[in-house]
């Protein structure tokens, strides 16, 4: 439909805009039911309910994933750049409760609750959670982008290539991405018995 519009229409500035990000907004959607479906696969395949502090974390993260998807789409649909700003900030700082569950996996690990199979079936449950907020913060982003015209900033990566010696294919890997991506990032190579 939004391939049609723009055939028929050739809009320009706002709508080309709204059209534009309702392609990608698709596919930000699409991706969120891939993680449904993942969460879903791996609940079936659980032997018992999880235990009680890492339910409450998936209990945490879906809640926290369920109010940012829904406030980013609100933003969307009503172009709400104030709304969309204050889900980003949300998110945000939302983002340092991963590590708490990540710790909280590994103390049911040491504790031997479950199997390492079905730790990992949590942790895939939890990490699809954590990407269904990612996908909400780009929602907001497409909201912000509509209204405005503003795009969110390039990234930049900090990349580390290492190998045993840094006598090859790390340096190769350095000059070569540096060269082809000077914008992107910064690069250095390093090697865990360096030679000379």
């Amino acid at each position: 439909l939004c391939h049609a519009f723009v055939a028929r229409h050739l809009p320009s500035a706002g709508h080309l805009r709204y059209v534009s990000a309702v392609l990608r907004l698709n596919i930000a959607l699409e991706r969120i039911g891939d993680y449904a479906a993942t969460i879903s696969r791996t609940a079936a395949q659980l032997t018992a309910p999880p235990p009680s502090i890492v339910a409450r974390d998936i209990e945490m993260m879906n809640e926290q994933a369920r109010r940012t998807l829904a406030d980013a789409l609100r933003s969307f649909q009503q172009r709400d750049v104030t709304l969309a700003h204050a889900t980003l900030t949300a998110a945000a700082q939302f983002a340092r409760y991963f590590d708490k569950v990540f710790n909280d996996l590994v103390r049911e690990g040491e504790s031997h609750s479950r199997s390492t199979e079905e730790l990992f079936s949590f942790m895939a449950t939890l990490n699809r959670l954590e990407r269904v907020i990612h996908q909400a913060k780009n929602i907001c982003e497409e909201s912000v982008f509509v209204v405005t015209g503003k795009t969110k900033g390039e990234k930049t990566f900090n990349i580390l290539f290492v190998d045993e010696a840094n006598n090859g294919p790390s340096q190769l890997a350095e000059h070569f991405t540096r060269k082809a991506f000077p914008q992107s990032g910064r690069y250095r190579s390093a090697g865990w018995d360096a030679a000379e």
